[in-house]
């Protein structure tokens, strides 16, 4: 279970307390701290559990007989979760502006009526043992609801005790909403954020199990007079025992990629790998993964996500809610990869890698146009790759628009943003014919070797991402998967190595393999070795860089030249250029200033936008409810006198 569930399993309780308590005892500061903390700790899941706190309030405050009192309670509700809310923006502020880049605008949700699920799908989740196996990148069709078999006979025992038939009808509308809520779409959408979640698909499930085991405790508290002998107290405990046991050895089994052991291994030979790299604050590269963990070639389609995070070096691939749109928009059009959910980092081009500043690869296979450092040795089956053409942090160019660039392929929109920056008509990537093949299991392309010095890169055109399993092969040996959502789209082609013949092959299932189109460009090396020269010769010079900042020196030989840093723009970064300052243009991708001639000391910092106002916002909530909570007292208080 993931750790931001965990929280939840812990504060949804809470909250919820904090209405009984605002309800039965007029108390709100318990909510009030409850609804701050968890949304403090994690807006997407304290989303959820705000939204269930407003079924839970009505079903606590229509359980009372004060009707009285409805109007006030919920008024006093309503406040404290709004000041809650607010109180909160000092960190939620900041989060949804930084959602606003990338998942916070999606678009594509679909509300058509229909239900995800049905009866038999829902039953099976409230089994023991349930097992949901799924590939990685494709959706659950499945629903997680079992909560133990002592839980599950408590709560059906609820609605055949003697408690007030009021009580029961209203349980079983709540439950009754919780399960149309998890079954039928539209209102799984909301429920998930207004998104449609991929994955686990009713990120919102514990709600139900919460209250489901809520009516369970209910039936336990009043109907079961030996509930608190030590007997009874002992036989369920050894019940739970044995089933937790059962269910997370099914759900350890059903999800867990890699044995524990095994991902200790690799997480301390990792560790061994990324502490020998030389990491100083007056240096600034970047290192990218080939290959993710495991001996499975054909999973290289999975990438390494956050293993920058984790290891501390410095990459782009991530994942991340807080994508930044323009970016993976970029690395789509370069051909890195298809999918536009998260930075994906599969296998090198050696172009865009220069720009972007990659100089260290990692990979279970050789990457062409990097020289192998031998002295770094093989960790994890992993070799390290040192690209000779990496540039720095960032460099003097003659055009920034690359944003707007149009071209059929990504090869020809690299040799245009390489022609965009330089200000040259530059054509490193150069097509190369192939010829085609149907197999009986796929098709095969044959590739002339060209005779210039070159890289020879390609991708398969049309392929369908169903998830289905098809591999491509490179002059006879496994490359990748290719057929996930989350496969890789380019990809290098080994010179084969007694033969002017390399060969691509994709096998698998393969439904339109004769509509397949095998785009095969090669690398001019001497052009492309050329034109990254001219770049070299104006760089920008990282003296010292942190945590939030950076700081260097360029010089300039003519007045407003482009310095392009390949920092993606964001509005959080506060920029001054010889102590003045100055602002990036907002439409690129990446942070562009205009110097002025003679050497420029460029200092940035970085402040998360919304911060400071989502400071001011916590704090004036905090103060009113503080003031609030000072008016009741003194009320109380001339009441009793």
């Amino acid at each position: 279970m993931q750790s931001y569930v965990a929280g939840c399993l812990i504060m949804l309780p809470l909250i919820c307390l904090g209405i009984y308590r605002l309800i039965m005892q007029n108390k709100k500061t318990f909510l009030f701290i409850s609804v701050l903390v968890m949304v403090v700790c994690n807006w997407y899941m304290a989303y959820m559990c705000c939204l269930f706190s407003v079924v839970y309030f009505f079903f606590e405050l229509f359980c009372t007989d004060e009707k009285k009192k409805y109007i006030v309670t919920i008024v006093k509700y309503g406040l404290t979760m709004l000041l809650a809310v607010m109180s909160s923006m000092v960190l939620f502020l900041p989060t949804a502006m930084n959602l606003l880049q990338g998942k916070g605008i999606e678009s594509t949700t679909d509300y058509t009526p229909g239900f995800h699920i049905g009866i038999k799908t829902l039953i099976k989740g409230l089994l023991p043992g349930i097992r949901m196996q799924k590939a990685f990148g494709t959706e659950s069709q499945g629903i997680m609801l079992f909560c133990g078999t002592f839980v599950l006979i408590c709560a059906a025992a609820y609605f055949l005790s003697k408690r007030s038939l009021k009580e029961k009808i209203l349980s079983a509308l709540v439950l009754s909403f919780l399960v149309v809520s998890a079954t039928f779409i539209p209102l799984e959408n909301v429920w998930n954020g207004f998104r449609k979640a991929n994955s686990y698909y009713c990120r919102f499930s514990f709600v139900i199990s919460f209250f489901i085991i809520y009516l369970a405790a209910a039936y336990l508290e009043k109907s079961v007079k030996f509930f608190h002998k030590k007997w009874f107290r002992s036989i369920v405990c050894m019940w739970v025992c044995v089933e937790l046991l059962f269910n997370g050895y099914s759900i350890v089994r059903s999800y867990a990629p890699i044995e524990g052991h095994a991902y200790s291994v690799y997480d301390e030979q990792q560790k061994e790998r990324f502490a020998g790299f030389d990491i100083s604050n007056s240096e600034f590269y970047r290192t990218e993964q080939a290959s993710p963990a495991g001996e499975d070639r054909g999973a290289n389609y999975l990438g390494v996500f956050n293993e920058g995070l984790q290891y501390g070096y410095h990459s782009f691939a991530t994942y991340t809610s807080t994508i930044n749109s323009a970016l993976t928009e970029l690395y789509h059009k370069c051909g890195y990869h298809d999918y536009y959910k998260f930075m994906q980092y599969n296998e090198p081009l050696l172009l865009t890698d220069s720009l972007w500043g990659i100089r260290y690869i990692i990979s279970d296979h050789t990457i062409e146009g990097c020289e192998k450092d031998t002295d770094a040795g093989v960790i994890n089956g992993k070799s390290v790759y040192v690209n000779p053409y990496a540039l720095n942090l960032g460099y003097c160019v003659q055009g920034a628009d690359i944003e707007n660039i149009e071209a059929e392929n990504p090869f020809e929109y690299q040799n245009k943003i390489l022609s965009t920056l330089t200000g040259e008509d530059i054509e490193c990537f150069k097509r190369v014919d192939a010829q085609k093949t149907v197999l009986e299991d796929g098709d095969e392309f044959q590739i002339k070797v060209p005779k210039e010095e070159h890289i020879l890169y390609g991708y398969i055109d049309h392929v369908i991402k169903d998830a289905a399993q098809t591999v491509i092969y490179i002059n006879g040996d496994p490359r990748t998967t290719y057929s996930r959502v989350t496969s890789y789209k380019t990809f290098q082609v080994d010179d084969p190595e007694n033969s002017d013949i390399a060969t691509v092959a994709i096998k698998g299932n393969l439904s339109n393999k004769d509509e397949l189109e095998g785009v095969f460009y090669y690398l001019d090396m001497k052009e492309f070795s050329s034109a990254i020269d001219k770049l070299k010769t104006k760089m920008f010079q990282v003296e010292d860089y942190g945590e939030g900042k950076i700081t260097g020196t360029y010089t300039a030989v003519e007045d407003n030249e482009k310095l392009m840093l390949t920092i993606p723009y964001d509005k959080g970064w506060k920029i001054k250029c010889n102590g003045e300052t100055v602002t990036a243009d907002p439409s690129r991708t990446f942070t562009v200033l205009q110097v002025k001639k003679g050497e420029n000391k460029i200092e940035m910092t970085y402040v998360s936008p919304g911060f400071k106002e989502g400071f001011v916002i916590s704090l004036l909530a905090i103060l009113l409810f503080a003031i609030w909570q000072k008016a009741e007292k003194k009320v109380r208080r001339s009441e009793d006198v």
